[in-house]
């Protein structure tokens, strides 16, 4: 069997592995050009020293977009730049900065963040994320200074009532007024008739969000993402991120699938940052789901090769144009122990 790259890249600090979502929090000294109280994420300019971008599977590649988003700032910092692929880039009054086509050469790339000659007590929250071959990582960098704010605490409800984290909000379709067959997490304006994330406690004027299409069986015209009213359409996409705001403290989620054109199923999954705090919950849309058979991942009512050739192409390529039914072991992610199991089936095991 050969070897399975689940994963292209990952975010570092100080050497070790970040989860993704995960927040660096950097504490404000004083610095030795004669700047005052600054935050650096590499104050030595070394791999090993601050926050990296570290290729997983080759020496070279070519990032297609990263952005750095400021969500709250009460530092007051007199300069805040960037630095990533050779490119430095100076805030002044904008809230997002991003960098297009630039290599990562040698394996790693240094994540220069600098808050300098700050001019206040309070903190910094910003959100990078960084997509290369179409795969997508977040990592949250926290400044601080004396009073650090408030922290975060938010969750998402559903029809008013609150979601574990990791929950799965699954919703059959329907037609709409227009007789058009839909599925959408918010058929009203009302916050109590559909899904919402809740603040709970913080000062927060917003945060980050990411919806990652997981398995697709429908055929439809759109797919549609809105957040507080900001809105994007899928299109050829499997994954996007946003910044969104709070109205009253609540951020409304639309999702919504428009125009079904065959029986199927489409699995998704949200995850929101707010403050250096991480949620994530499941969005299921369903229309006649046909209950699935045990390793056929293509959905052609079979279990062969073809299935085993369909995860492999997801997992090596992120290819999931031919799979409707990837996890098979029910853990949530998609991995060579998947295949394993089709093996198996295959052999009758």
């Amino acid at each position: 069997m050969p070897a399975l790259v689940a994963q292209t890249f990952e975010f570092r600090y100080h050497g070790e592995s970040l989860a993704d979502g995960a927040t660096v929090t950097i504490q404000a000294e004083e610095d030795e050009w004669g700047f005052g109280w600054s935050c650096y994420t590499n104050p030595s300019y070394d791999a090993n020293n601050g926050l990296v971008l570290k290729l997983l599977s080759s020496s070279q590649a070519q990032v297609s977009v990263a952005t750095l988003t400021i969500n709250e700032n009460t530092l007051n910092p007199t300069v805040l730049s960037w630095c990533m692929g050779g490119k430095c880039m100076y805030f002044e009054n904008k809230t997002s900065l991003t960098k297009e086509n630039f290599s990562v050469n040698n394996g790693s790339e240094n994540v220069q963040f600098d808050a300098e000659k700050i001019q206040s007590e309070g903190y910094l929250f910003a959100t990078l994320t960084a997509t290369i071959g179409g795969e997508t990582h977040m990592v949250n960098i926290k400044f601080t200074y004396g009073e650090q704010g408030d922290d975060a605490a938010f969750e998402f409800r559903y029809k008013g009532e609150p979601l574990a984290d990791g929950a799965t909000v699954i919703i059959p379709a329907e037609e709409d007024e227009d007789g058009v067959l839909t599925c959408v997490t918010n058929p009203s304006s009302d916050t109590n008739d559909g899904l919402v994330l809740q603040l709970l406690s913080g000062n927060f004027s917003g945060g980050v969000a990411t919806m990652t299409i997981n398995e697709n069986a429908l055929i439809y015209d759109k797919l549609i993402w809105c957040m507080s009213g900001y809105c994007v359409d899928f299109g050829d996409n499997t994954s996007l991120t946003c910044t969104f705001p709070f109205i009253d403290n609540i951020a409304r989620v639309l999702f919504e699938c428009i125009d079904i054109q065959s029986e199927g199923y489409l699995s998704a999954t949200l995850t929101a940052a707010v403050g250096g705090v991480t949620h994530t919950i499941n969005i299921k849309f369903t229309y006649n789901e046909q209950p699935a058979i045990p390793g056929d991942v293509n959905g052609d009512g079979t279990v062969t090769s073809v299935d085993v050739t369909a995860l492999y192409n997801y997992l090596l390529n992120g290819d999931s144009s031919h799979m409707v039914n990837g996890d098979q072991d029910g853990d949530g992610s998609i991995t060579s122990v998947d295949i394993t199991i089709i093996y198996n089936i295959i052999l009758g095991n």
